[in-house]
Order: C-alpha cells, then sequence, then structure tokens
C-alpha cells in the first residue's frame, strides 16, 4: 500500500516494475460488478495489450517479437491499482496525486482504460490532467476512447481533457 505521491518498491529488473495499491482499493484485478456489467480483469487485459510479451523477452538490443504481444514489449509496467474487490468499483485516490507518484517511480506514460460519463462540461478530472500535463511536460497521460461506445458522448471524463492523448 502506499500513499501518493509517495511511491512504493520498485523493481528495476521486473517486467512488472512495481505495483502500488492505492489508499481505497484492494489489491489484484476481480470479476465484481459495478453497475450494469463486471470488471472482467479489465485493467490486466489493457496492460498485456500495451506491453505483454508472451514468448522470447524482448531486450534493449533485440525485439524478439512474437505473435500476441503487445505494442511495447520490452516496456515495464508500473501498477497503481484503484479498484476495489468488494464493489467492483474504481475506489482508490487517482489523478494528479497518483500521476505524481507515476513519475516520481520514473514512468513517462500514463495508461488509463477508464473515465465517467462525458456532460459536455470541463471537469475537475479534466483540469487535473490538463494541471498534471502543465506541470509536467514529458509525462504523457492516455485514457480510453469508447469504453461505452459506439456513440456520442462516449468518451468521458477525463478523456476530453486539453492536453490527454484519448
Amino acid at each position: 500500500n502506499t500513499v501518493p505521491p509517495t511511491p512504493g518498491t520498485v523493481f528495476p529488473n521486473n517486467k512488472v516494475y512495481g505495483y502500488f495499491v492505492m489508499p481505497g482499493a484492494s489489491p489484484y484485478d476481480d470479476d465484481q460488478s459495478c453497475g450494469p456489467s463486471s470488471t472482467s480483469y479489465h485493467g490486466t487485459h489493457t496492460s498485456g495489450t500495451v506491453a505483454g510479451d508472451s514468448g522470447t523477452t524482448a531486450t534493449p538490443t533485440a525485439g524478439n517479437w512474437n505473435t500476441g504481444d503487445g505494442m511495447a514489449p520490452n516496456a515495464q509496467l508500473l501498477f497503481q491499482d484503484i479498484g476495489d474487490d468488494a464493489t467492483g468499483c474504481l475506489s482508490g485516490v487517482g489523478g494528479k496525486l497518483m500521476w505524481e507518484q507515476a513519475q516520481t517511480a520514473g514512468a513517462y506514460i500514463s495508461s488509463n482504460s477508464y473515465g465517467s460519463d462525458n456532460s459536455g462540461a470541463y471537469s475537475a478530472g479534466d483540469y487535473e490532467v490538463d494541471d498534471t500535463t502543465f506541470d509536467n511536460e514529458q509525462f504523457l497521460l492516455v485514457f480510453s476512447a469508447g469504453n461505452d461506445g459506439p456513440g456520442a458522448g462516449t468518451i468521458g471524463h477525463p478523456g476530453h481533457a486539453k492536453n490527454a492523448l484519448t
């Protein structure tokens, strides 16, 4: 367990560089329901899509690409768990403090596959993305597009912040 923005223990030589459980969350993915559908191990799935390495380990000098690898198989993963096993909802501390923690631990990209309803107005979550990227120009915040789609208004907060990649 960590208290952001202070990072937890990191393992520089491992694929999973660190696993931080945010205050208000419980460790590891689950299959509980938060609303109409379950989380279905969503965090694990999206992490594998990004940085999965399914065969011969990639190194800085040899890509060793295999079918089933993620888009960046040589990347390391820093997990910041904000999910709650009891409810299946995202209830851990997130936002600017979480992203500052990731930066302090050495991350340059934060991939976030979550969002709230798009009300069409600029929200506090959108502001946190813009404020974080303004203060840290080398940090990229990425959000999912269309987890609730397809259709109008399916890209939610904070994915439509001015400085988010969505």
